[in-house]
């Protein structure tokens, strides 16, 4: 079995790396849009009218649940659900943003050049 090496990252690289799983997916981004408002959701509201199966929702909920992006609440009528944890969700934004604020943009007409596939018009 594979041993990860994330451990040899900064704790902010692998919070980056760890918001773009999360957004990696148009039912992740749907599920994290969902809860945006604060509040938490029940499943079938939350997965509800995403052209998807059950599963597959399932799994998606389920990555998320892992990376600590969701997490499971009570309702007030005693049900379970699902609410954002907004606390995660700030901090890997801000380590995204920060390791994206310095880096020097490359024109991409310059970039397109540097790629073996021609000439670029």
């Amino acid at each position: 079995m594979a041993v990860s090496k994330a451990f040899l990252f900064t704790d902010e690289e692998q919070a980056a790396a760890q918001f773009g799983v999360a957004f990696a997916h148009p039912a992740r981004v749907t599920i994290i849009r969902r809860l945006m408002g604060g509040h938490s959701m029940a499943y079938d509201d939350l997965v509800g009218g995403m052209p998807i199966d059950q599963s597959t929702a399932d799994q998606h909920l389920r990555i998320l649940v892992r990376g600590r992006f969701v997490e499971p609440s009570l309702l007030p009528n005693n049900l379970a659900g699902y609410r954002l944890d907004m606390e995660r969700y700030r901090h890997c934004a801000n380590a995204v943003r920060s390791q994206f604020r310095t880096m020097k943009t490359v024109p991409i007409e310059r970039h397109l050049r540097s790629l073996p596939l021609g000439e670029v018009e």
